[in-house]
């Protein structure tokens, strides 16, 4: 009886160390880590990260960029992957009940301009009290989401593109395309349109970017019917008032030609639309 309660007592150690070891080890009782621990939307961004290619990228300067010589840049900044990138533990919120039939027809047309257009319906954090909309043009004749993310990461210092959107010429990115940027994913604060007096304009502005510089030249039409809707349907979304759409050189006073002098202001405001 003393002898089958010692073998009773190795064997519990034995499996003791060897659970120890396991937590240890992820070989023995399951992995270390559950296949749902990047269930938050910064934890996808930094394990996406991690799985970037580690080759130095080449600087982006001011005139790099504006001279249109940023084809030139390797690819492996893709942000149009990484906002669309989602691990089957995840799962998007369901679809909020439409107010309004007209909300719904104003899906459906901006849907038109998106690869992913859950990335605009339903971003993963909480929805922000967004009051403005402001438009904005790259004042280049060639950008995407990429590269003026980088140009503002590496040249202005910040913590990625400043804008919630922009879309594209054909260029480096679609003609009309909407490309959501990842502070729209994580609702933050726009980073476009600086105002002394005025830290709203940023705080809950939506920044909206058309990729050209619309002081030589109007931006495409697909740009202006993608615009169009995307800010028809923003407006019905959060409730933005025709007053609070507007352009960054009226908000900054002129001290601004954005978007330049041959933005099409009457297709684009709503003030204008009939």
């Amino acid at each position: 009886m003393l002898q089958a309660t010692r073998s009773v007592r190795c064997l519990a150690l034995v499996f003791a160390v060897a659970a120890l070891s396991g937590c240890q080890t992820g070989s023995l009782f399951g992995p270390r880590y559950a296949t749902d621990s990047v269930a938050s939307s910064s934890a996808r961004l930094n394990f996406l990260r991690r799985l970037r290619p580690k080759q130095p990228a080449p600087t982006l300067d001011r005139s790099t960029r504006r001279s249109g010589q940023a084809a030139s840049l390797p690819q492996q900044y893709r942000l149009r992957a990484e906002v669309a990138w989602r691990p089957e533990t995840l799962r998007l919120p369901e679809a909020p009940r439409l107010r309004s039939g007209s909300l719904l027809a104003l899906e459906t047309e901006v849907a038109r301009w998106i690869a992913d257009e859950k990335l605009l319906f339903y971003p993963p954090a909480p929805a922000r009290p967004w009051q403005y909309i402001v438009l904005h043009h790259s004042a280049s004749e060639s950008d995407s989401l990429e590269t003026i993310d980088r140009f503002h990461r590496e040249v202005r210092g910040w913590d990625g593109c400043g804008y919630h959107f922009v879309i594209g010429n054909g260029t480096y990115s679609g003609d009309g395309e909407i490309e959501v940027s990842r502070r729209w994913l994580e609702q933050k604060h726009g980073a476009h349109t600086k105002v002394a007096g005025h830290p709203e304009y940023n705080r809950y502005g939506i920044g909206i970017c058309l990729v050209g510089n619309f002081e030589q030249h109007p931006p495409t039409p697909k740009q202006t019917q993608a615009a169009r809707a995307l800010v028809a349907y923003l407006m019905a979304r959060y409730n933005i008032p025709p007053s609070r759409v507007s352009l960054h050189r009226v908000l900054a006073g002129g001290r601004t030609a954005c978007p330049g002098s041959q933005f099409p202001t009457h297709a684009l405001l709503p003030n204008y639309w009939q």
